[in-house]
Order: structure tokens, then sequence, then C-alpha cells
């Protein structure tokens, strides 16, 4: 067999380090001595191994290498092709110890556009980059085609490991057996409660919880009721007493912390509230999913109830809403009639985008970028702390939580809070939003500190609430009206 000269062989003996290394610096400096220009298809693998004498793999390992440095970039039938980008040697790798470069700048504000301090994202991490690199690597695996199909509403073997591998981190029970993927944890929470529950059925929930439960009630055809809380959490005294004279179905709970008080369940409330639902029939479907922002969260109220308990969580408020990758980990009597709710809604979670989480697990990308979050929600964090804290605000900021909840004094009123800062350019949500029923609503506003793109953008949306708090003069622009 006859092995032709390769387009590109470089003389790695000036370069130092391991050679797959020497193969990507090579490369480099080629790049910037002008001997490889935009466009430049590099050898294939095994033709430019046999001229080097190295393994098939350590050639494979150094195109990867130059890749992530965005020195070329590979397409699936095509080959290797270089991007005519480059970086100093004496500066690449500098910045960070991620396993990708953090190049791409984040998209700025649009400074005519509200402040959107209404929502509960995650801030910029370098998601952007980790998205570039898994789908790279995803383009060039032999599981595309499948990637691309049908799978099993539950989702595809493999990825359920992985989503039970990362689950584990906070739910020691999940397993590959127990646990569905889903589009997000609303999607979750819907699947379980379909499982659970009929038609004109009682589910409790706290009396102040996420939105989204009212449409997933609405949905299901359920009725909800507000169980009272206070600074421990639900009160088992209030479950137990609506439990002895209803037929309550299941229990919904956001409880670590809730969404929006910012409370978390204290672990003696949490041993009482499973007893209480192990005592009258009540499953409990827990939606965990800012459970990952807290520094050291008590365990799942799920923990408590096994077989009574249903656990749903996602990466939304920890990686990236928009790749709407959920989970629910349950008994497995309970598995087919959650497939069964996702097949109905669904079909199944795409296994293209759980495909790119599966990929940030196993590479270590997920586990960074909640690093690089808690990071910079704890300078979002100082924004607020810095401009409230001097005013003698009352509000619950966990650290590393996604938002504050903050209390308006008297004598004005938390609608007309909201109402005074979206005249003024930011928009955050009121305490009514989350009432269940149509109980007392405190005075309360939620101002979500992780949405805006830019550190600067949050203050000046907080410099903004601030003085409209010390002015004391919220609802005045109601006088226009």
């Amino acid at each position: 067999m006859t092995i032709r000269q390769p387009s590109w062989a470089p003389d790695l003996n000036q370069f130092k380090g391991p050679k797959y290394k020497a193969i990507a610096d090579a490369m480099a400096a080629d790049i910037l001595n002008g001997k490889l220009t935009a466009g430049d298809k590099l050898p294939p693998h095994r033709e430019l191994s046999w001229h080097l004498g190295v393994t098939v793999g350590t050639i494979t390992r150094a195109y990867q290498e130059a890749e992530r440095q965005g020195l070329v970039l590979g397409e699936v039938g095509r080959g290797t092709f270089i991007t005519g980008e480059t970086k100093s040697s004496s500066t690449r790798g500098k910045t960070s110890d991620f396993p990708i470069p953090y190049k791409n700048a984040p998209v700025q504000d649009d400074p005519n556009a509200p402040i959107q301090l209404d929502v509960g994202y995650p801030p910029p991490c370098g998601q952007e980059d980790a998205l570039i690199q898994a789908m790279q690597t995803i383009m060039q695996s032999p599981d595309l085609t499948r990637l691309l199909s049908y799978q099993a509403s539950a989702g595809m073997p493999e990825q359920r490991e992985v989503t039970a591998q990362w689950a584990r981190n906070r739910f020691p029970r999940a397993s590959k057996k127990n646990i569905v993927i889903t589009n997000g944890a609303q999607h979750a929470v819907f699947a379980a409660l379909s499982a659970v529950t009929n038609p004109g059925d009682i589910v409790v929930v706290e009396e102040l919880n996420h939105v989204g439960i009212k449409s997933i009630a609405r949905n299901l055809n359920i009725k909800l009721h507000g169980i009272a809380c206070d600074d421990h959490g639900m009160i088992p005294e209030a479950l137990e007493q609506y439990c002895k004279h209803h037929r309550v179905a299941a229990l919904q709970t956001v409880c670590t912390p809730n969404n929006p008080t910012n409370i978390s369940m204290t672990l003696k409330r949490r041993e009482r509230i499973a007893e209480i639902c192990i005592q009258y029939n009540v499953m409990i479907v827990e939606d965990d999913i800012f459970a990952c922002l807290l520094e050291d969260p008590l365990p799942p109220l799920t923990d408590f109830a096994p077989n009574h308990g249903i656990y749903a969580s996602s990466i939304s408020k920890i990686l990236a809403p928009g790749l709407r990758v959920g989970y629910v980990s349950a008994p497995e009597r309970l598995i087919p009639s959650i497939e069964a709710a996702i097949r109905a809604t669904s079909g199944m979670a795409s296994p293209l985008t759980v495909e790119v989480f599966c990929e940030w697990v196993r590479s270590g990308i997920a586990k960074e970028l909640g690093i690089r979050l808690h990071t910079e929600m704890k300078a979002r964090h100082e924004i607020f702390k810095n401009r409230f804290d001097p005013l003698g605000a009352n509000y619950r900021l966990p650290k590393w939580a996604l938002h504050a909840w903050l209390e308006i004094p008297e004598p004005h009123m938390a609608a007309d809070f909201v109402f005074s800062a979206q005249k003024r350019g930011v928009q955050i949500s009121t305490s009514g939003a989350f009432v269940i029923g149509r109980g007392n609503v405190p005075q309360y506003v939620r101002v979500c500190l992780g949405a805006p793109r830019q550190r600067d953008t949050v203050a000046q949306a907080v410099d903004i609430l601030a003085n409209l708090y010390a002015e004391g003069s919220a609802g005045t622009d109601r006088s226009f009206y």
C-alpha cells in the first residue's frame, strides 16, 4: 500500500509536550506564519498518523484539541478545515480552566427594551461556547441518525443513564430504570400529576407557588388548594387538618426553596409532612428545580416517603432553559403511567437537545457551568445587597438564588410598586401572581437577577428599584390614569 505525502506535515521537533498537543501547537504556528489559511483541508487521520509516526488516536485527539482552540472545524463527510482563527501560545488557555474557551462575548442587552427581572433565567456563563463544542462532538457521533429519529417516550437508555447520574447528585435513588426524561420541569410535574390524579381530584400546594402549577391544574382538570405556610415552610397541622376532611390525591411542592418566597422547608417539617402524606395516602410530587442553586440544601422531601414520592427537576435554572431537559424519578410501578403522559403530550423529549446535556455531563462542562453560575450570582447578589441593605429593606435572598423576595413596606402595595417599576423600564413580578386561589396577597415582589446578559444592566435595574423604594413613591404613577 502506498501512503502519499500529506497536504500538511509539521515538524514536531520544536514543540514540547504530548504529541497531540505538539501537533495542535504546530497547527497554530503554521496559521500564524501563513502556511495554513482559512479553508485549507487537513490530511485524513490515518494519512497524517503514518507520516508522523503516531497512532490514529493521537491525530484524532490533536484535531479535537485544535477544534477546542477554534483553529479548525470538522464537517461530517467532508473532513477537517482550518478556520483561520488563532491566539498566541502565550495567552492560549490562561483565561480559564474551563474545558472549552469562554470566547464568545455575551450578547449585549438592548438599551431600549425593558429590563426583565421578572423571569427566572440563569445568567450567561459560557453556555454558547459549551453548546458549540457539544454540537461539534455530536456531529461526529455515529449515533447522529438515532438522535434525529423517534425514540422511546422515556428517553434513550444511554441518555437515561447519564441523566440519572446527574440526578444522583441530589437524589441518590435515581437510576436508569426509574427515571424518565421530559421537556423541562413543567412537563415533568405535568406528567407526574397525570399519573397520580384523575379529573376533579384535589391537589394541595403551598399557598404561594410557581405560576405554572395553575396552568397544569387547568389542563388536567384538577382542583388546587393552598396550604398555609410560615417561615419554616408548609405548616403540618394545616395540611393534616385539610386531609382529615377531604380526599387529597397529591401534594405538589416546591420547598427547596419555595418559589417565590425563597423559604426552605425545615428538616423537621419534611419528616412530618411525609408522615402525613403516608398516613392519608397522598402522593408527593416534588419540583426540586431550585435546590441545585443552594449551598447546602436539605434532602428532598420525597426522600422521607420513597413509595409515595415522585421527584422532578430540570437543568433550566443551573444550565440552560432553552434546552428543555427535565426528568422524573418515581417508583417503578408509576413509570408506565408517566411514560404514557409524555407520549400523549410530546411523544418524547428531543434526543438531540438531551444529547447536548449528556455531552456536557460526560465532559465535565455541566459541573463547570454550575460553578460559573455560582460565581456570577454571587456578584449579582452583591449588587442587590449594596443598594437595598442601606435602606433597611426586608428580603430573602439565599446564597446563589436566582431571585430576591422583597417586602414592600406600608403603606405601599406590591402591585403599585410593580406598576411604577414598569413605568421606569424594569419588569418584576407581584406576589399576587403566585397566590393559589383567593387567599391573602402578601406585599412582596419577586426580583430575578439572572436574566440580563450583563451585570451593568442588573446594576441599572436595581438602582431604579432601590430609588423607587427609597422615595416611597410606589404607585404614584397611577395618577396618570
